[in-house]
């Protein structure tokens, strides 16, 4: 039998099936349909709600469970398992239905569905969206009270443009030196989680102020959006602050430098008797305001000793041994390595008391004394260039002989003040000298309004050079004007001994000796 005549033969004995077959009743079902409505904002940009409909269901159908779901746009579509938000209703036929939505972020997309549980199955609605709207306040500061000098500021702040009922996350005052602040890393006084009960309000508050040049402003944090006022400026300069202890021993006649940003502190008098001096090396990070020790400083522990800093590195050498013996030796400092390398000797031979300080790529050191109790001051000046190890006799300091000479550096410049003939303060100077690397000579400067001895401590900042003198007198040299200026006291009283260094726009005074060894620690924020 061919093909033709098979076809034929299926097609008839199909027929006569479906003629001898009786008709099926079919039971009805219920095929719900979801429909997703629309999003209405509400006035609180937080809250809205969104709209549903059921359709399909048979009478007295019913879905076991229904809502919304919705996120993100930028999150995975939402799912009952999966959300940034569900709204749970129970039974319900064919009718439409809303959620409440609260807790939403201001001015974000979302993206929404409804949703049915019905005879244990999740069927969705299309995928909608809508877009939260953002809030305009007025974050104004109205005045800063702050008194001269002082380390505090009440700021007045008023809010307005809000909305009665708005959830508040927080609000308050933010700042930061140098650069505007944020709520998030810097420092910040804020009230938490209100509901705001009025459109307008004001708020005040007294703020601790870093020296320096801060930054302030109001903010708000509602709906996961950070709103912030007008920022304004706070001048807190020529003024001192404590800081925390200096991390080691307390002392007198410690060395100090800086390097990169960093500030190090080392050596000194701890005691009058047995082991007088320490090794110990310190570093200060002024960001963090820490205080990491580091490898001690070689050879035999020391006091009054000189240091100096060039590309990078510093020098440490003389200063006075356990016995009241001078040194003569000469470490250099690697801070990459937090090493220390012996040097050549200084070749002016053992000296205490005596000064130094940079000038471009060479250190310079000399005057002091050869002897602890009756030595007499030298005038000898040597010049040490760290890339041949090699010191260099120089013109001699020009003045009366002296020890406890102060010292700073100003661009090719380096300035000797005061000092005096003999290591206990004898005779003592308020002469200021200038020495010209490019010529070998020194020049005699305006002599300060005051004595300058083993009392002060000296560093530069910028284009001026500072000195603590007696009795807490602090001065600043402007050398264009060849002019001392006195500058806000320093607020750590008399001593002796003291150190000081300097990073940036800020100096820094340690230690020292006031009937007892001290450790603490200052800070002067410079005008700029």
């Amino acid at each position: 039998m061919n093909v033709r005549n098979w076809l034929i033969v299926g097609i008839a004995c199909n027929l006569i099936f479906l003629v001898s077959c009786e008709k099926w009743d079919l039971p009805p079902v219920d095929i719900p349909e979801v429909i997703t409505g629309k999003f209405e904002a509400a006035t609180i940009p937080s809250e809205g709600k969104l709209y549903g409909s059921i359709n399909g269901l048979l009478d007295n159908g019913f879905v076991e469970n229904h809502g919304h779901v919705w996120s993100l746009i930028d999150r995975p579509e939402p799912t009952v398992e999966q959300n940034e938000g569900q709204s749970l209703f129970g039974k319900r036929g064919n009718e439409s239905f809303q959620s409440p939505v609260t807790d939403l972020l201001h001015g974000q997309i979302y993206q929404y569905r409804t949703y049915v549980l019905h005879n244990n199955q999740v069927k969705y609605g299309e995928i909608e969206q809508f877009q939260t709207a953002l809030l305009s306040p007025d974050l104004k500061i109205d005045s800063i009270t702050k008194k001269d000098k002082a380390s505090t500021a009440t700021i007045y702040t008023s809010f307005s443009g809000l909305l009665e009922g708005l959830p508040v996350t927080s609000f308050g005052i933010t700042w930061k030196e140098g650069s505007p602040p944020n709520v998030v890393t810097d420092f910040t006084i804020a009230e938490q989680d209100i509901v705001i009960s009025e459109s307008e309000f004001n708020y005040s508050k007294t703020i601790q102020l870093p020296l320096g040049v801060t930054y302030v402003r109001p903010f708000l944090q509602a709906g996961g959006h950070i709103y912030y006022g007008e920022q304004q400026i706070i001048r807190t300069e020529d003024t001192w602050l404590q800081k925390s202890d200096f991390g080691g021993r307390p002392a007198e006649a410690a060395i100090a430098f800086a390097i990169n940003g960093k500030g190090y502190v080392g050596s000194g008098r701890v005691q009058f008797s047995g082991e007088r001096y320490t090794s110990e090396f310190w570093q200060y990070d002024p960001d963090e305001e820490v205080w990491i020790q580091k490898a001690d400083i070689p050879g035999t522990p020391r006091g009054y000793a000189v240091s100096f800093v060039v590309k990078g590195r510093a020098y440490v050498g003389t200063g006075l041994f356990t016995g009241n013996v001078p040194s003569r030796d000469l470490w250099e400092y690697d801070p990459a390595t937090n090493q220390w390398t012996r040097k050549a000797h200084f070749p002016g031979g053992q000296r205490t008391f005596a000064a130094g300080f940079t000038i471009g790529d060479k250190g310079y050191l000399g005057t002091g004394s050869k002897d602890y109790f009756n030595g007499t001051p030298q005038a000898d000046f040597w010049e040490y260039d760290p890339v041949d190890d090699k010191w260099t006799r120089k013109a001699d300091y020009p003045g009366a002989a002296r020890s406890n000479i102060k010292t700073f550096s100003l661009e090719q410049k380096g300035y000797f003040v005061g000092g005096s003939n003999r290591s206990f303060n004898e005779a003592i100077s308020k002469e200021l000298w200038e020495y010209d690397q490019t010529s070998d000579r020194w020049e005699r400067k305006a002599d300060i309004e005051d004595e300058i001895a083993s009392w002060s401590a000296a560093f530069s900042i910028g284009s001026k050079g500072y000195i603590l003198g007696y009795d807490s007198y602090f001065w600043e040299y402007a050398p264009l004007k060849d002019q001392w200026i006195r500058k806000a006291d320093y607020n750590g009283g008399f001593r002796r001994d003291p150190t000081g260094f300097a990073v940036g726009s800020k100096g820094y005074i340690v230690g020292g000796y006031d009937g007892s060894f001290r450790k603490d620690f200052r800070v002067y924020q410079s005008e700029k």
